[in-house]
């Protein structure tokens, strides 16, 4: 295919003769720049200068697959699929400059792919009917059913039932004034939120969405932010004006003395650790950091201090890391609570000021809001590498961030409409995550899984075994561990070298019936009589293939498997086998006398003699097992 300046701006080819394929009915909508196709040729994507920017088509009648529900912003320059055809990346000219698509998730045509453990696709969720306005921080309940918002603008506090993102009503005595930060409680039967005006903060039971008398003892500014400890016993706010941070009993409402070495100055956020044994508090007067051991309410002592006015803090599930949403370059500041060590920076950092940080349920995520497109930065934190942007980004400064108590949803607040944006991240569980399986015949499936109705690639008419023999992979030696291959023979006194088969035995319902059977095919080995003279085999009954060609085609690789003694290698992997499955075909590539060749004891040519995988093995440290017995000698 040749993506190309004028209409039809895409022209493909029969490379058989060279003839031109009939254009498809829907052509692309302006000049191509790129084309690709996917592993098995049964998708084309064509990437071009007018919306919908990329088109893609299926190549069995080159009808056109419906668009993504996200398109790119702008002219793509260029597209291309990975190597199974999971994932496939349009690159274009602004803003988020590449765009990944997800073929198991986002449109119906790309729903043949699975990939088990895997969820999500960092797709945006549609807007809530009912909006807020002005947001800051977000939260999720203790079982992610409930969403509140805490924004600038009357009611002040929003909150949506994430089952159907249905408004729920609003409470009868609202804050006072606008709301800067919001939390539930563990086990999500009190809501509290952090704002201007007094009380600075207001309680919520959520069984009925009444208010809890205020403590006695108030706040004494606007709160800014407020966290409950791990099992509800303790309340703390960040506010204006000393001692910054207020810390209350939920049994009894009564305040907690203060800390003996307060904040230095106005406090914006804070966080309790996992077993709330420590509580940081995120203040705009340098150290920028206090982090208390609630135990006696100790300070502890941090030598590196983050750079500049701290806006957040966050605790990572276990309390390992403190991550520091703060005004300066880098705007992110990350810490090993074991020795209170600074992380080194990501080395891609948020744009700007950042205002809130949250990890996910494991850890494995921590997002950073902040001003500055894209408004949110979203790291792997087990290498601090940057996760790729979201095709639909946040529409103004990001003051809020939340994921909810799976990981399966992340919400950002911000300061343009529509205030609020919600993803669903992708994820991957540990262990299985069955999105499909079989049980007593019927096929059933999770409701984020769509079926394909796509065919199969290359089916035979039959159905069932496949005529196509590419080789997937050509294996050199340093993808093979140490200390492997090893060589054997398959069974060399059971040769046969003649054999007949009969077909269709049970299609017309009476498996007893000889006149059933449609006809007869039969197979030898010229070769393989030559040498042992002729070694007739029992026929065979295919029951259920009625098509004499793949009837033909079976019995010929069964002659292949039995009329000569074949080589068995076997060997060790890692990550480079993953995608090989069993039946695939694989070559060994080599320099004559070297290491891998003396290994395979020169039975092998190098490039020329096919294998076909007939074992895999996953072990349980990663490694991967591959016994292979050779097919054919390629031409």
């Amino acid at each position: 295919s040749v993506a190309h300046r004028n209409s039809p701006y895409v022209t493909i080819y029969n490379t058989s003769d060279w003839s031109k394929v009939t254009n498809p009915s829907t052509l692309p909508t302006g000049v191509g720049q790129n084309v690709d196709f996917n592993h098995d040729g049964s998708q084309m994507a064509v990437a071009h200068e007018s919306s919908p920017y990329i088109t893609f088509y299926k190549t069995s009648n080159w009808s056109k697959v419906t668009d993504p529900a996200t398109l790119p912003p702008a002219a793509a320059w260029d597209v291309a699929f990975n190597h199974d055809g999971s994932l496939v990346a349009v690159a274009h000219n602004t803003t988020p400059f590449i765009t990944i698509y997800d073929d198991s998730l986002p449109w119906p045509d790309f729903a043949a792919s699975v990939l088990i453990g895997k969820t999500g696709d960092w797709s945006k969720l549609a807007d809530p009917t009912t909006l807020p306005a002005g947001a800051w921080r977000t939260a999720f309940n203790h079982d992610g059913s409930l969403m509140a918002v805490a924004h600038e603008i009357s009611p002040y506090i929003t909150i949506y039932n994430t089952s159907d993102w249905s408004k729920v009503a609003n409470p009868s005595t609202l804050p006072t004034g606008g709301a800067y930060g919001v939390s539930f409680n563990h086990d999500g039967s009190l809501m509290a939120v952090a704002h201007g005006t007094s009380p600075y903060i207001t309680i919520y039971n959520t069984s009925d969405w009444s208010k809890v008398a205020n403590p006695s003892t108030l706040p004494t500014g606007n709160g800014l932010s407020v966290a409950f400890n791990h099992d509800d016993s303790l309340m703390a706010v960040a506010h204006f004006n000393s001692p910054y941070i207020t810390i209350y009993n939920t049994s009894d409402w009564s305040k907690v003395t203060n800390p003996a070495t307060l904040p230095t100055g106005n406090g914006w956020g804070c966080d309790f650790n996992h077993d709330g044994s420590l509580l940081a508090v995120a203040h705009d007067t340098s150290p920028y950091l206090t982090v208390y051991n609630t135990s006696d309410w100790s300070k502890v002592t941090i030598s590196s201090s983050p750079t500049g006015p701290g806006k957040d803090a966050a605790f990572n599930h276990d309390g390992s890391l403190l991550a520091v949403a703060h005004d300066t370059y880098p705007y992110v500041t990350i810490y090993n609570t074991s020795n209170w060590t600074k992380v080194t920076n990501p080395s891609t950092l948020p744009t700007s000021v950042a205002y809130a940080v949250s990890f996910n349920r494991d850890g494995s995520l921590l997002t950073v809001a902040h001003a500055g497109s894209p408004y949110a930065t979203i790291y792997n934190t087990n290498d601090w590498s940057k996760v790729t942007d979201p095709a639909t980004l946040p529409t103004g400064t990001a003051r809020g961030a939340a994921f909810n108590h799976d990981g399966s949803l992340l919400a950002l607040g911000h300061n343009a409409t529509p205030h609020i944006t919600v993803y669903v991240p992708i994820q991957y569980s540990k262990g299985h995550k069955d999105e499909y399986r079989i049980s007593k015949g019927t096929g059933r499936w999770a409701t984020n899984f769509t079926p394909s109705e796509k065919p199969y690639p290359n089916a035979d008419p039959g159905g069932g075994m496949t005529a196509n023999f590419t080789v997937e992979k050509s294996i050199e030696a340093n993808r093979i561990d140490q200390g492997w291959p090893l060589l054997k023979y398959t069974n060399r006194i059971n040769i046969i070298n003649s054999l007949s088969a009969r077909y269709a035995r049970a299609w017309s319902g009476h498996i007893d019936e000889v006149e059933s059977d449609r006809a007869l095919v039969k197979s030898s080995d010229s070769v393989s009589i030559a040498k042992y003279g002729t070694l007739t085999g029992p026929q065979r009954v295919y029951y259920y293939i009625i098509d004499e060609a793949q009837a033909q085609m079976v019995l010929d690789q069964e002659i292949k498997d039995l009329a000569e003694a074949r080589v068995i290698v076997e060997y060790d992997g890692g990550f480079y086998l993953t995608d090989l499955k069993r039946s695939d075909l694989i070559t060994f590539t080599f320099e004559s006398g070297d290491a891998l060749d003396r290994m395979l004891l020169g039975m092998v040519t190098s490039d020329n003699h096919a294998f076909r995988i007939i074992d895999k093995t996953v072990r349980p440290d990663g490694t991967i097992q591959l016994q292979v017995v050779f097919f054919e000698t390629l031409s």
